[in-house]
């Protein structure tokens, strides 16, 4: 898979990711409008069972997507930062020495797994080695040599 094609999966992951929860936090919405429009004297069994049912779907689900979308996001956000540091790799004309000042930190590494640790080291300031790993490994960003 090249990696537009993972930019493109990454980011039908993450629209579904948030369509889920907003139908979730929908139906949550729905069992306690739907409570509270019954008969007076069903009203408190009815919004009982409602709030019981919502902190069910809140507790698991809600939680579950949330998590996975906030993984989600970063993993596509490193793909765009890895997306606009190899698009600006490419435009350039004339290649100025790797350790000129005006030239952007990201530009001064031609290696992938140099600008995926760096890119680590940009989203978290005080990530550790196996952090930076982890990071890198869950990216996608940059092929781990097997040793």
């Amino acid at each position: 898979m090249d990696f537009e094609d993972r930019l493109q999966k990454e980011q039908e992951i993450n629209d579904r990711l948030a369509n889920e929860i907003a139908d979730l936090k929908a139906k949550a919405g729905l069992l306690l409008s739907s409570a509270e429009s019954r008969p007076r004297h069903e009203r408190g069994s009815a919004v009982k069972k409602a709030v019981h049912e919502i902190a069910i779907l809140l507790g698991g689900p809600l939680e579950e997507r949330q998590r996975q979308k906030k993984e989600s996001d970063e993993r596509l956000a490193a793909l765009r930062l890895r997306a606009q540091s190899e698009s600006a790799l490419s435009k350039r004309n004339q290649r100025k020495p790797a350790g000129t000042a005006s030239q952007p930190l990201l530009l001064k590494y031609r290696s992938p797994v140099k600008r995926g640790i760096l890119t680590e080291l940009i989203r978290y300031r005080r990530a550790k080695d196996l952090e930076i790993c982890r990071g890198l490994d869950a990216d996608g960003a940059v092929e781990l040599p097997d040793k």
